[in-house]
């Protein structure tokens, strides 16, 4: 029943002519929540490629890098003493022995050499006159660091990195070097 002093007939003519706005209004709604998903799903999407990047940065041979990067940082810090006492020892600390090999690798151009030195190969190199001027003066630029392949041998053999073989002994880590 219409109250007295409303116009029905003139509310109605009014809710038809806002009712193609309001159509209009709901469809601009429907399109800003579809660019919406259409947003976030492209977000997610450069999100899982930063990831992806990341991960790539982090790989075996980024890896290897920043390991002799580091280690090179460090030897600053040697002096004769201390190679003449690692020297002297008959058997030494395995990561001491696997952190030496990797120089051996690295610095004195072992690196297309498969085999792993022995001890006394080790003792040899840390004999040379000029073993602390290398080691100290190394840089991986223009060294075997620079051959990709190579430093992913290094990276799976000595850090841990790829896939490890069976009965290969642990990834050296500062830790154990340090021990």
């Amino acid at each position: 029943m219409a109250q007295p002093g409303i116009d029905a007939d003139a509310l109605r003519d009014k809710l038809q002519q806002l009712l193609p706005a309001i159509n209009e209004a709901e469809k601009a709604l429907e399109a800003s929540r579809k660019k919406h998903d259409q947003l976030t799903e492209a977000t997610n999407a450069a999100a899982s490629v930063r990831d992806s990047l990341a991960e790539a940065v982090q790989s075996p041979v980024c890896a290897a890098q920043v390991a002799a990067n580091k280690a090179v940082a460090e030897v600053s810090s040697l002096d004769p003493a201390s190679v003449t006492e690692v020297r002297a020892l008959s058997a030494p600390p395995k990561p001491v022995a696997r952190t030496l090999e990797l120089v051996h690798a690295i610095i004195f151009g072992a690196g297309e050499k498969s085999a792993t030195p022995t001890w006394s190969e080790l003792q040899k190199m840390l004999r040379r006159s000029d073993f602390l001027a290398r080691v100290k003066g190394f840089r991986a630029k223009g060294s075997v660091l620079e051959n990709q392949a190579f430093l992913g041998q290094l990276s799976a053999s000595y850090l841990g990195t790829g896939v490890q073989k069976a009965g290969s002994p642990p990834p050296l880590t500062e830790e154990a070097v340090r021990r």
